[in-house]
């Protein structure tokens, strides 16, 4: 038998095995980067404490882990503007994308000038394979929903329509004499599904699908037979700008903080969604041009809340927003106001006086002398 250890050792030998307290790393250290996750774990959501140079990592993981998968990314524009719709864009990037179109697009949050966005624009939907929709989401449908809802719907509405048009040879809109499906590659919209939710007459809720040559196939006809190599519908994931995820979404998903700031697929479709509202806003700034929409886009300047105070709100303005409900209100009081002035200019109508019957005088009896001669 072998002989037994002292308690005084058990206790220490028990001590030494359990881990000690974790120290607080010092103020201003590096944080050490988590291990990396197995190719089959894609993240639901994704924060940087440093937003890394924009790449396309996040699509690269989720190509490893489901192959095959198509990946598109998500952004909006509009949340912010007091008038106009919201635009949802959604974007799936080819496999080969130009160096040079890579390298604008990756300044995207440089793109102040509207004539600069433009240009890259024009130069992203030529990319030979670019596939995207755009999503316009009417102010009646923001108001009914509030703006966070309404962007989350034009989310949805765009991957789903890029998801039932993968594959597929997409045939334009109808016109008046023509039922010709429109050409690949183009540059417009060969494809639009109007949204049920709201009637509005300008601006309609609309999701348009856009693809660029190479991109269309024609499905085939049937059920598929037995030993058939058709190929599976394949897995769809869409890449968010921001923290939440729409719950309608059928497909999965990833949601990334700053997204369009380090992510390929989400800066193009940041810049399509802002070029798309750009040019929505110009056509509105003809029918409404007291409140200068060209210039400012719809955002809460200070010339246009100022006009905004000044002429009112009209139909394209969000009534669910502050500043256009105190426009509204104000606008009530004036109208109250010119109504009493109105009634006060107005004399009260005259009541025609009724006629009096003619009354006999009584004569006055003689006084004085003459009364006395008499």
């Amino acid at each position: 038998m072998a002989p037994r250890k002292p308690a005084a050792k058990k206790a220490a030998a028990k001590k030494a095995a359990k881990p000690g307290p974790k120290k607080a790393a010092p103020k201003g250290a590096a944080r050490k980067k988590p291990a990396a996750k197995a190719a089959d774990d894609v993240p639901a959501h994704i924060k940087y404490d440093d937003v890394p140079p924009i790449d396309r990592r996040v699509e690269g993981t989720v190509k490893a882990a489901r192959k095959g998968a198509v990946v598109f990314g998500v952004d909006e524009a509009g949340r912010g503007p007091l008038f106009g719709p919201v635009v949802v864009a959604a974007c799936a990037l080819p496999e080969s994308i130009p160096q040079p179109t890579v390298e604008v697009v990756k300044d995207s949050k440089k793109l102040s000038s509207e004539k600069v966005r433009e240009k890259v624009y024009a130069q992203l939907v030529a990319v030979q394979g670019l596939r995207y929709a755009t999503a316009c989401v009417s102010v009646q449908h923001i108001d009914a929903r509030n703006i966070l809802q309404a962007s989350m719907d034009g989310m949805v509405s765009c991957c789903h329509a890029l998801m039932d048009t993968h594959g597929k040879t997409i045939a334009a809109p109808k016109k008046k004499k023509s039922t010709a499906a429109a050409p690949l590659n183009d540059g417009k919209p060969v494809a639009s599904v109007e949204c049920d939710l709201c009637e509005s007459t300008v601006a309609e809720c609309s999701t348009e699908v856009y693809c660029v040559s190479g991109t269309g196939t024609s499905k085939p006809k049937g059920p598929a037979k037995r030993g058939s190599t058709r190929a599976a519908t394949p897995p769809f994931h869409a890449l968010i700008d921001g923290n939440r995820i729409p719950k309608e979404l059928k497909c999965t998903a990833t949601s990334i903080v700053s997204g369009d700031a380090c992510e390929l697929s989400i800066a193009a479709a940041s810049i399509i969604a802002k070029v798309t509202r750009d040019r929505l806003m110009h056509k509105l700034a003809e029918e409404h041009s007291v409140y200068n929409i060209a210039a400012n886009k719809g955002y809460p300047t200070e010339q246009h809340r100022a006009l905004l105070m000044e002429h009112g709100a009209c139909p394209q303005h969000r009534r669910s927003y502050r500043p256009v409900q105190e426009a509204l209100k104000l606008m009530e009081r004036r109208l109250a106001l010119e109504a009493k002035r109105k009634n006060k200019r107005t004399p009260a109508a005259a009541k025609p006086k009724s006629a009096k019957k003619p009354t006999k005088k009584a004569a006055k009896k003689p006084t004085g002398k003459k009364a006395k001669s008499t």
